[in-house]
């Protein structure tokens, strides 16, 4: 039987490389940052994303299979995402907008 557990991603910044960066954990990759803010350069995007991991609610959830690390999700408030919140394709259904 394969156990299955999702967690926040908090505090687990070294599992979340494994799964973005594998080859270059500390390296360029796409760090899922092209709705967060696409500005960042590849260079920089892992350090935006380890302080994510320092602070709640976090950047996302880490799956883990029988205690290793198998996937990810980008999943967090939508204002932590900045080409949401002024998205026209996307518009904001309710409550006040950010």
């Amino acid at each position: 039987m394969t156990g299955v557990v999702v967690v926040p991603a908090v505090g687990r910044f070294a599992d979340l490389a494994t799964v973005l960066a594998p080859r270059r954990p500390g390296g360029e990759a796409c760090w899922c940052m092209s709705y967060r803010d696409s500005r960042v350069p590849g260079s920089g995007r892992a350090d935006v994303m380890r302080a994510e991991c320092e602070r709640e609610p976090g950047p996302g959830v880490l799956a883990y299979v029988d205690g290793e690390v198998a996937g990810w999700c980008s999943v967090a408030p939508r204002s932590s995402y900045r080409r949401l919140t002024r998205s026209r394709t996307l518009p904001w259904l309710e409550g006040p907008e950010p």
